[in-house]
């Protein structure tokens, strides 16, 4: 109302106004400064607008009555400002006098130069702002290219709960831009919510002004017209081959489950061909067993040569000297054998160095077994054993066959990879691994079997364990061996050619574009071109004529391209060329070759331009990830991955037009830029006949397997029956098979088969596909509403859907509850029944777990609410909503015997079955049971027999045979009765998803503040049914170690920034908070401290996530006067939520750990699911330090001081006071911390004192006995930890900071212990035993 009031003033006064203020009042024609605008509405100055003034007329903010006065007016043409803006506005110098400007374009080249460096850009006001204008700059020119585009592809991936999107865009002209649409945090997994990801990353590509930091009130315009463009132009998306990811290809074109259509036009959901790559060397491997093992040892096993010389780099530093004058292939020595377990190609590297540097690797074996007793030693003694000349010469094969699978990956690794080029390519690597394998050529061409055959021609003898080895012969390896090798990779060659027909079938649309290929042309041109013009909608005769004569043409311009894309660039350049005379462009018509064209330089081939993205975003924002928003990720993203794409000239004009919309004068900063450096220049030359490095050497074998590959032909086929042909590799051919089908199904449904391909089988398969994707979507969104239906219903809900029913009361644990119970009834209008029969809810202790077997089958057969007796007093508790199971359709089958046996449980079922009920109950004998059976409907029809007759022949092949009714005479209901109804629960009021009162099948696990995870290695040695939901840590190697190893599903780096969307339910929750805040090593802070502070996010998941059980541990430090308010607090807070309490400090030494380690523990347990007391255990004794110490070295010496003169007086000083006592330090073990000063000098006899993060990071402490510090095995066996347990370690981290770890964690028969009692009492285990130390 006061909006349209002021409207009319306006349009009153308006002229006057207008007239009174002119932008020129020598030249009235140039109007007035007072304007107004529209939407929304309101009266303005529009020369301060343009200027980008802050103020009510400049962002037109005059907008009632009051406002619109003519002082008002008066004071504002008055202001210097906008005096400023005025003459500004008239000279066309938006910048004039410097009046709220942008920065200056000095400042915006060194914002974009730090982030193409990686430098942070953020952390001020100002620098984000920029960021964010040059993300707004780059979102204004990647519209105009969305404008002009036909056709767009995209490319999607998802890594770390981010969902990030490219977009390859076409013009009609057959222009090529490629750039970031978005990025999204991913809330979920699977395809419908991938989908709706991608849908608000199409919104905010195509809305102006998304969330400007620091500037509230800043309207953001979407583009409706851009955004529906961008929706019909798609017409193909690359993913990987992950099942939610194809599937929401198929959603993002279909309506399904009331999702709309988000790109109705898009044609193929194409799979990433670089991953497809891999899968062509990795499943034929492992298919043969012998190659597999090959693999692990020299590659990628755990007691692999690769890992033992990766992973300590004491070993690489022997490697490296064995290296220097040893007999190998290279004059450079290498030392790194990494690889990744996710990525099978980078498997090559570390096999093909293993080959070429055997003989240094044989030594440092050879050194490792004889100078260490470790675990170390024990791996290198065993990789010696298991070395044999043939599996020297299995794994050189080995490295040739992954190099040339490295290369194609390398190939199709790149987001602009041509597809044209994709048949080439697999024609190539298939007649170059023919060549080698098959033929045998791999014995005389250069490479990694014709180095490793080089080097066993001479004998290497040496000494493993017992056995005297040699690898070799001087003639050269034999014969057989030779040939069983070439047996094995023939038969991967075979295997391998199945998975190429497989994952890259010959009907595919990817294969037809060889025909665009100029370099090497097509002997199927036309076959190829139909499959295009089928797939696209186009004309074949035209399409064939029209590519006859141009192609020729194209072929001319092909060595002249310059562009990265050959092919693309000469066909690009053909057509220009045709155009550019009216003449030529009549008599050589291309508009349907330019469509296929235009489909041809859309199509993708690889995401790998995503996965890469991903990577140079976490390398230039990684340190800041887990403080930004969705949006200042989104747009510090785009900055760093686009900025090369445009002009910088224009780029930083338009940012400075966005800063002037937004933000008013900002303050000066400029930084000096640094230049790039330049790479040096390959050389190959070799030295002393060596090639200089290992990429000189992979250069050259490259290029003599291609010699070797360019005389191979594909026609002739591997011989049927291979001798190292198995099982497995038949399983896997079957496999290969299975899958092409599958593609072939794709590719009838893309329309993109022949028709001579066609068939009304695979039509009516595609309808199948179709159908059952709409009929799994459906049921996917009818759980999800019947869930949310459910979901955190109020009692009055309960109450109005009870109705006028009756409500039985079970007998109550608390005769307190059963007595109040009635009057809550009352309350409710609810009436009261003693018959259970008659009863629509039933209120109990434990509600679905109810322990009277009768009363749990009416209550299943009625569909009854199981209701607990506080929920209709508090509205807290639990309710558990039975499917009606009587109404059902059912028929139980019963033998003579068993229905003459429970005549008592029968005549009990046929009375408590509601009217109406949809079950038959049929009585005969048991030869007769499987043939009534088979009357019925699949799923509709239960035998039950008894124990004796479940043998019984007639039975054979029958489903559903249940048995131990006979335990139902005596009252009780048995099992298998239970599972006949199949009840179906809903949870539905106040409790959280895991707040059930039964022993769970899997106890869902999950901690805060993990380090270590003590806790995890605890339950995995007690073998219980126990799953890892997720885990928190701010250190990185933290997070590496626990992704690595314990495998969380889920992984949080800040529990404060935590989101409740984000959590995962658990039964066992535990939270080990850093305890330098309560400890009399640190300052004692408190929560005053931002680590005491972290505190608040565990205490906000147990508000949320109500776990049953909650253990708590921290320093004694927190249990003192000092911190007492806090224990205070914890206990208030978890006793508001339900929980009962338990509080103690426990010494680790009294449960068989050799460490003095008090600590503080607090057990909480849900009340209502509290089943036993809880006790705290009593541990099982003593162990002494020298029992877990490694056997005594000849370089040990008893009484030595250390080489510190610092420590060797902590030394003496406490071997005079244990003197003092009568003990000699040099017989009987004193473990003295030496890395302190004399005021915190600690020391034990024959046991540690307190090991913290940083003396285990140094060592340990000194061992009197042995004159020496503590190795690695011995402080993981001081912590209560095995050596098995830390095994895999190693792959993740440092021995350094796996004993910072160490340092830092709770003993592990410790928190063992005290977990399993709380388990115990609070019914997640039903078993105790005793604790393996």
């Amino acid at each position: 109302m006061l909006l349209k009031s002021a409207a009319a003033k306006w349009e009153r006064l308006r002229e006057q106004w207008q007239s009174r203020f002119p932008l020129n009042p020598e030249d009235p024609s140039a109007g007035s400064w007072l304007q107004a605008r529209n939407s929304p509405w309101g009266v303005g100055c529009k020369a301060c607008h343009e200027c980008g003034c802050e103020s009510s007329f400049a962002s037109f903010g005059v907008k009632t009555e009051a406002g619109l006065q003519l002082v008002n007016f008066q004071k504002h043409a008055n202001n210097m400002r906008h005096k400023a803006a005025v003459e500004s506005y008239l000279l066309g110098d938006l910048d004039a006098a410097g009046i709220n400007s942008a920065p200056s374009k000095t400042e915006f080249l060194d914002i974009l130069g730090r982030i193409q460096k990686g430098q942070p850009t953020c952390t001020q006001r100002k620098e984000k702002c920029m960021t964010w204008c040059l993300a707004e700059a780059m979102k204004t020119l990647d519209h105009r290219t969305l404008e002009k585009a036909s056709a767009i592809g995209l490319y999607r991936d998802e890594r770390n709960g981010r969902v990030l999107v490219r977009c390859r865009a076409v013009s009609e002209s057959l222009e090529v831009c490629s750039f970031v649409l978005g990025q999204e945090r991913f809330g979920g997994t699977g395809a419908r919510n991938l989908t709706t990801a991608t849908a608000s990353i199409f919104k905010r590509a195509c809305t102006k002004y998304v969330a400007p930091p620091g500037k509230e009130g800043v309207l953001s315009e979407l583009n409706d017209a851009l955004h529906e463009h961008l929706r019909t132009s798609v017409t193909a998306i690359t993913t990987d081959a992950a099942a939610d990811e194809t599937l929401s290809g198929e959603l993002m074109r279909s309506t399904v489950a009331g999702i709309r259509e988000l790109t109705p036009n898009l044609k193929w959901v194409l799979r990433d061909k670089c991953h497809a790559s891999r899968r062509i060397t990795s499943r034929p491997w492992h298919a043969d067993a012998f190659l597999q093992e090959t693999l692990k040892y020299m590659a990628g096993g755990r007691g692999s040569v690769a890992r033992l010389l990766q992973h300590s780099s004491e070993v690489q530093r022997i490697f490296s000297s064995f290296a220097q004058d040893s007999d190998v292939a290279l004059a450079k020595v290498v030392s790194n054998f990494r690889s990744a377990q996710h990525r099978f190609e980078s498997y090559a590297k570390p096999l093909g160095r293993s080959c070429l540097y055997l003989h240094a690797a044989i030594r440092t074996c050879l050194h490792l077994a004889k100078a260490r007793q470790d675990a170390t030693g024990k791996q290198a003694q065993n990789w010696l054993t298991w070395i044999t000349s043939e599996r020297a010469l299995q794994a050189a094969m080995l490295a040739d066959a992954s190099d040339a699978s490295l290369a194609l990956t390398r190939l199709f690794d790149q987001e602009c990879m041509d597809p044209a080029m994709i048949r080439t390519e697999l024609i190539a690597y298939r007649r170059q691994i023919r060549a080698l394998f098959v033929k045998g050529e791999c014995f005389s061409c250069f490479g990694y079997t014709k180095t490793m055959a080089d080097l066993l021609s001479e004998p290497i003898v040496f000494q493993a364990k017992d056995q005297t080895k040699s690898l070799g012969e001087t003639g050269g390896v034999a014969a057989s061996i030779k040939d069983s090798c070439l047996h094995r990779m023939q038969a991967w060659v075979k295997l391998a050619e199945s998975a190429i027909e497989a994952e890259f079938p010959c009907f595919e649309l990817a294969q037809a574009m060889t025909v665009f290929d100029l370099e090497h042309p097509t002997d199927n041109a036309e076959e190829c071109l139909t499959r295009i013009a089928t797939a696209c909608g186009l004309d074949k005769g035209l399409l064939v004529a029209q590519w006859e004569d141009v192609y020729s043409r194209a072929q001319v311009h092909y060595s002249r391209a310059s562009s990265q894309n050959e092919n693309r660039a000469a066909w690009c350049r053909a057509l220009r060329l045709l155009k550019q005379h009216i003449a030529t462009k009549k008599a050589h018509p291309t508009h349907v070759l330019e469509k296929a064209l235009l489909h041809y330089f859309v199509f993708g081939g690889s995401s790998s331009g995503v996965e890469q993205n991903f990577s140079k975003t976490a390398w230039s924002i990684y340190s800041r990830r887990h403080f930004a928003t969705g949006e200042s990720e989104e747009f510090v993203a785009k900055v760093v991955l686009d900025s090369h794409l445009y002009d910088e000239t224009e780029l930083v004009h338009l940012a400075r037009l966005a800063w002037r919309m937004c933000y008013g004068q900002p303050r000066r900063h400029v930084d000096a830029r640094v230049d790039k450096g330049v790479k040096r220049k390959l050389n190959d030359d070799l030295i002393a006949g060596k090639c200089q490095s290992e990429a000189s050497f992979i250069r050259r074998r490259r290029a003599a397997a291609a010699a070797a590959a360019a005389t191979q032909s594909l026609d002739e086929e591997i011989a049927g029956v291979l001798p190292a042909w198995t099982q497995q590799h038949e399983a896997e051919k079957q496999f290969q098979k299975r899958k092409q089908h599958l593609r072939q199904v794709q590719a009838m449904a893309e329309k993109s088969l022949l028709p001579s391909e066609m068939s009304s089988q695979l039509q009516a398969e595609v309808d199948i596909c179709r159908k059952n994707l709409q009929k799994n979507e459906e049921a996917r969104e009818k759980k999800r509403a019947r869930l949310q239906t459910f979901d955190s219903q109020t009692v009055a809900d309960v109450v109005s859907q009870i109705g006028s029913g009756k409500v039985y009361l079970h007998a109550a644990a608390s005769a307190t509850a059963a007595a109040s119970a009635e009057s809550d009834l009352n309350v409710h209008g609810l009436r009261r029944t003693l018959i259970a029969k008659e009863a629509s809810a039933i209120l109990c202790d434990i509600p679905g777990g109810i322990s009277d077997s009768r009363i749990k089958l009416i209550s299943a057969l009625n569909g009854c609410f199981e209701c607990s007796y506080s929920f209709f007093s508090s509205g807290q508790g639990a309710v558990v909503k039975w499917k009606a199971a009587a109404f059902s359709q059912r028929a139980v089958l019963a033998s003579v015997q068993c229905a003459t046996q429970n005549a008592a449980f029968w005549s009990f079922l046929r009375a408590n079955l509601p009217d109406n009920h949809a079950w038959v109950l049929h009585k005969t004998a048991v030869q007769n049971l499987k043939a009534t059976q088979l009357q019925y409907k699949a799923g509709v029809a239960y035998i039950v027999v008894t124990e004796d007759e479940v043998q019984h022949a007639a039975l054979s092949g029958a489903k559903n045979v249940l048995t131990g009714l006979t335990r139902c005479f005596c009252g009780r209901l048995a099992r298998p009765c239970i599972w006949l109804l199949r009840p179906r629960k809903y949870r539905i009021a106040m409790v959280e998803e895991l707040a059930s009162f039964r022993t769970p099948k899997k106890i869902l696990v999950g901690s805060d503040f993990s380090g270590l995870d003590s806790a995890w290695f605890a339950l995995q040695r007690l073998d219980l049914p126990v799953e890892l939901q997720f885990c928190s840590d701010s250190d990185e190697k933290c997070k590496a170690l626990i992704q690595g190893i314990h495998r969380p599903k889920r992984f949080h780096d800040d529990v404060i920034k935590r989101k409740p969307g984000e959590e995962l339910p658990v039964h066992l929750y535990i939270f080990t908070p850093p305890c330098q805040s309560f400890s009399c090593q640190g300052k004692r802070a408190g929560i005053q401290d931002a680590r005491g502070r972290a505190m608040k996010g565990s205490f906000g998941y147990i508000k949320r996530r109500r776990p049953r059980v909650v253990l708590f541990e921290n320093v004694p430090g927190i249990s003192e006067k000092k911190h007492k308010p806090v224990l205070c607090g914890m206990h208030k807070a978890l006793k508001k939520l339900g929980y009962i309490m338990w509080l103690k400090t426990l010494d680790s030494s009294n449960f068989k750990v050799p460490q003095m380690r008090r600590r503080v523990f607090l057990v909480s347990i849900l009340k209502t699911s509290l089943r036993r007391k809880f006790k705290w255990p009593k541990g099982q004794g003593k162990k002494t330090l020298s029992s877990v110490l490694d056997p005594a070295k000849e370089s040990d010496k008893a009484g030595r001081l250390p080489r510190n003169q610092n420590a060797a007086r902590m030394a003496k000083l406490a071997y005079s006071k244990v003197w003092a006592e009568g003990i000699d330090a040099r017989k009987q073990l004193v473990a003295v911390d030496v890395g302190c000063t004399e005021k915190y000098l600690t020391f034990g006899v024959d046991i540690c004192r307190t090991l913290s993060r940083t003396r285990a990071a140094t060592g340990g402490f000194w061992l009197s006995t042995l004159g020496r510090k503590m190795s690695v095995t011995e402080i993981v066996r001081v912590n209560g930890m095995l050596a098995k347990e830390v095994e895999g370690c190693f792959d993740y981290v440092s021995e350094k900071d796996l004993c910072k770890m160490i340092g830092n964690s709770v003993p592990v028969p410790l928190i063992g212990e005290i977990l399993q009692e709380a388990m115990f009492a609070a019914g997640l285990i039903s078993v105790k035993k005793q604790f393996p130390c």
